[in-house]
């Protein structure tokens, strides 16, 4: 079962270890099904699963690299952030650190978010396509950086910045002692201050059109496969 993936997960010591634990978690997420948890239900188990899974992941390569430079968070996004997760998600998340002026700090999280989402493709999780990974600097940014970013959505609400508001404004944190969410929640509640991001924000709901068909319903795959 789930608590059982987790145990292994918190047992193991190396990569190859977690790798071996997360195999098991295909045959508890049947398990789920069978036990008739609700869809959302089992996908908050796996989200904890995954959880889990990265914390190990964050601990075990903090050892091998020594101690940080400066306090961190990682940060889940998209699916995970939601506690969506499912046996198909692939990775998408994001590194935030303190503005400590270390300059080893760069390095550090740079190998640390290399390590850690390598870790998670061996265990299953793909790579975003769009490369909303920590390894990227564009998702591994310092606090004062990250909430420049934040700011800048509600400011400059073009392309640009509406998809990483609608990537980076969906997140959870997972794990480090970073207290960052605050701050970050703190420039979400000014969105109302800003009009024009809001509108905009809004009519990207429009660009995606559903499948209509001759009389207006919606075309479903299997009407496609028949065609």
């Amino acid at each position: 079962g789930p608590f059982g993936v987790r145990r292994a997960i918190l047992a193991a010591h190396d990569t190859d270890g977690l790798v071996e634990a997360w195999r098991r978690l295909p045959q508890a997420f049947v398990s789920l099904l069978d036990a008739g948890l609700p869809p959302q239900d089992v996908g908050r188990v796996l989200s904890l699963a995954g959880d889990a899974l990265t914390q190990r992941l964050l601990e075990l390569t903090s050892t091998g690299l020594g101690a940080p430079p400066a306090p961190w968070a990682w940060l889940a996004l998209g699916s995970g952030a939601r506690s969506e997760l499912t046996l198909g998600s692939d990775q998408d998340n994001a590194l935030a650190y303190g503005d400590t002026g270390d300059p080893e700090a760069p390095a550090y999280f740079a190998a640390l978010a290399e390590a850690v989402n390598d870790g998670l493709a061996r265990c299953g999780f793909g790579d975003d396509e769009a490369g909303v990974l920590a390894r990227d600097p564009r998702w591994r940014k310092t606090e004062s950086e990250w909430l420049a970013t934040f700011e800048d959505c509600l400011v400059q609400p073009d392309r640009s910045g509406l998809v990483r508001a609608a990537i980076a404004f969906d997140f959870r944190h997972v794990s480090g002692g970073l207290p960052i969410v605050g701050p970050l929640v703190g420039v979400l509640q000014r969105a109302r201050e800003h009009p024009d991001f809001l509108r905009a924000l809004a009519r990207t709901a429009t660009d995606w059109r559903p499948p209509l068909g001759f009389r207006g319903g919606l075309v479903l795959e299997r009407d496609r496969d028949r065609g």
